[in-house]
């Protein structure tokens, strides 16, 4: 084993778990995602110090200290600077600590500094064990390469049609084990102290993107899928290609072990494949939005209007300071509907980020479990911190009944477990928010309707462009999704007594990025067991330049299974679009390829080049609802994808359009969430 390892700092971030905050933004606790507490008792082993770096938390570090019992000293970054400062007392012993993010950007900066910077705890581990990481790729069927548990892995996609990839990080003697049972594996030349591998899947091969490749570096081409490292210094935008044919959508890829966590089947709950008629259930079609409405909120999220004291922004890009302003508006806009909106975060190119969250609870009865979780959750909020146990553990045998405790609960463990025990047996899990006082728990039955869209824009494809200070409106792209899921939270608060299942709206961030945001947040959802019923992300529905009015819905995937999960998603929003007037038929897409193809039983050009994509990796039924982007039937009006698609001239839409296909997912969703 290693002798020469003094430290290890974590910067802890969305690879770990979550800070739970309080409504004031204090932290008032922590979830540790599932394997990293045995993660870190295997590395507490080697008697190396363990130091742990919080972003963005404002209280004093001695405030902090009951919740990492296992670290010994905590320490607050507010940015790069501030963490290079932190780090400086290490620096005389760089070359024997380990620094630990996924932020690639922030573990360059380590690198340079002299550290060993790794992107997750079990490489770390690796060192320890005097064991080197490889980053490999595993040939197989998809059964194959998902029933392989012996590694940490990245991603899997499909090569053809009964062979698959595994994007996997693992030590040598893993994959010759692997090799020696006949398994094709092959090693990828990454460096993961400092670079990250993002997927990319081209249209085409055209001079447009041979060009655009030959600047980065290649790890594996495999026909139109391509793996590439990026550096601390490339912006994963500089994959970027335009247009339906020869388009480059980049996916950054992060450690990602619960993607191979088993997830529950709600096939049998989504049976939207006959029309459902209203006024069976005593209701009217929804109007959730004006083409008035509608235009008003795209107005002020893309800058031609006031979205604050501060006046209008000029982009919603990650790294230009008015994406902070966007997340304070939809804030604003959810607390004044009613609703009880939290952010969350991650790091992602050396800041960190937020996703908008928000739920409308499914409906609670009155029951035992529920009485009994309400109590609990009244007196953890009173009592954050589990230690000193005393403070709650007496008030937890008498609500729970000391019988049921002493059954259940094993006593002689510290007040964190003991606390977290208690938590998971009566379902007060970590992918909502209990802990707010504001926030209502769900029912205990209820499932989850995602409601999504992406909260940033890019002007990527401008010949020259500036994050961080040139103007991205994205009016298009992606303020009508952001006009459509706030009309449907409006429109569904006056059913909220009346829902069977939880309808969350989400705002993903730096989803021009590499799908950044909803990957990490569809990650914690399926690491913690979230019941995700469906997800609806909405992306671009405001463009049209015809009388026309077509619009797609996408359910395909590479794994039919998934894309079986998702078609009725996509047949139950079809449904609510008969008998519209101002829409054509939608057209929806449930093929298990990305070929250019009119035959969308066949083909579906939207896998993983939006929001939806990030929960199909992690097995969830998921559809992406969009304008005429894609190429049509002969039979059918030409396509109609806007040409100012990731421009600065991205500023005008069609309201009346944008507005009649919110309208008809307001329909689904509510028909999704009372079934």
């Amino acid at each position: 084993m290693s002798t020469n390892i003094r430290s290890i700092i974590f910067l802890f971030d969305q690879s770990f778990g979550m800070l739970r905050f309080s409504g004031e933004s204090e932290v008032v606790g922590v979830d540790f995602l599932p394997g990293i507490a045995t993660l870190m008792e295997s590395l507490q082993r080697f008697d190396v110090e363990m130091i742990v770096f919080l972003p963005d938390a404002s209280e004093s570090v001695e405030n902090l200290k009951d919740y990492f019992p296992q670290f010994n000293r905590i320490a607050i970054y507010q940015n790069k600077s501030m963490l290079q400062h932190e780090l400086n007392p290490y620096l005389v012993h760089a070359d024997s600590t380990i620094l630990v993010s996924s932020d690639r950007v922030l573990r360059g900066l380590a690198a340079e500094l002299g550290f060993i910077s790794t992107p997750h705890p079990q490489v770390a581990l690796n060192i320890l064990n005097n064991k080197i990481s490889e980053m490999v790729q595993i040939f197989g069927s998809k059964e194959q390469c998902r029933s392989i548990s012996d590694g940490l892995p990245y991603f899997y996609y499909q090569i053809e049609d009964r062979r698959w990839c595994m994007l996997s990080v693992m030590v040598e003697e893993s994959f010759l084990a692997l090799q020696k049972n006949g398994i094709r594996v092959e090693k990828l030349s990454i460096d993961l102290s400092t670079e990250d591998p993002i997927f990319v899947e081209i249209e085409e091969w055209n001079k447009e993107t041979e060009e655009l490749l030959k600047k980065h570096k290649i790890l594996s081409i495999e026909g139109r899928k391509i793996i590439v490292a990026l550096g601390p210094a490339e912006l994963n935008e500089s994959l970027h290609v335009h247009g339906p044919k020869g388009h480059v959508h980049p996916q950054l890829l992060l450690p990602s072990p619960e993607m191979l966590y088993p997830v529950n089947d709600f096939r049998k709950d989504n049976k939207g494949v006959t029309s459902t008629d209203f006024s069976e259930l005593n209701m009217e079609k929804i109007t959730a939005s004006t083409p008035e409405s509608f235009e008003d909120i795209v107005n002020r999220y893309s800058g031609k209007l006031d979205i604050d004291h501060d006046g209008p922004i000029r982009s919603r890009h990650v790294l230009h300071s008015d994406n902070v302003r966007v997340i304070h508006a939809l804030q604003q806009d959810l607390s004044e509907l009613g609703l009880c909106p939290i952010v969350h975060r991650f790091n992602f190119n050396g800041i960190s980020l937020n996703n908008v969250i928000a739920d409308l609870p499914g409906t609670i009865p009155s029951s035992f479990e529920l009485n009994v979780k309400e109590k609990l959750r009244e007196l953890f909020q009173q009592f954050p911190n589990p230690i000193p146990i005393e403070n709650w553990l007496p008030s937890v045998k008498n609500i729970v009944g000391n019988e049921w405790f002493t059954s259940k609960i094993t006593n002689d463990a510290n007040p964190i477990a003991l606390r977290r025990s208690i938590e998971d047996s009566f379902g007060l899990s970590p992918w909502y928010p209990w802990w707010l006082q504001s926030c209502a728990l769900p029912e205990p039955e209820a499932k989850l309707i995602i409601v999504g869209c992406h909260l940033d824009s890019t002007a990527a494809n401008d010949s020259i462009y500036h994050p961080d200070s040139d103007p991205a409106p994205g009016v298009d792209d992606d303020a009508s999704g952001i006009a459509a899921v706030l009309s449907i939270a409006k429109s569904l608060l006056e059913y909220k007594e009346q829902l069977t299942h939880t309808v969350r709206f989400c705002f993903f961030n730096a989803e021009e990025s590499g799908l950044v945001g909803s990957k990490v947040y569809a990650s914690m959802l399926k690491a913690t067991g979230a019941p995700v019923k469906a997800a609806i992300c909405i992306d671009m529905i405001g463009f049209n330049s015809d009388q026309n009015h077509l619009f797609e819905i996408h359910a395909g995937h590479n794994d039919a299974d998934i894309r079986n999960a998702s078609l009725p998603i996509a047949q139950t929003i079809a449904n609510h679009a008969v008998g519209v007037p101002s829409l054509s038929p939608p057209q929806i897409y449930q093929g298990t390829s990305t070929v250019t193809n009119p035959d969308r039983t066949l083909f579906d050009g939207a896998i993983g080049r939006s929001d939806h994509a990030s929960f199909h990796q992690q097995g969830y039924p998921a559809v992406v609802v969009s304008e005429d982007f894609f190429i049509n039937l002969p039979s059918e009006p030409v396509d109609d994808p806007n040409p100012n698609y990731h421009h600065a001239s991205d500023l005008f839409i069609d309201a009346s359009y944008g507005s009649s296909i919110t309208n008809v997912l307001a329909n689904a969703v509510l028909e999704l969430a009372i079934k």
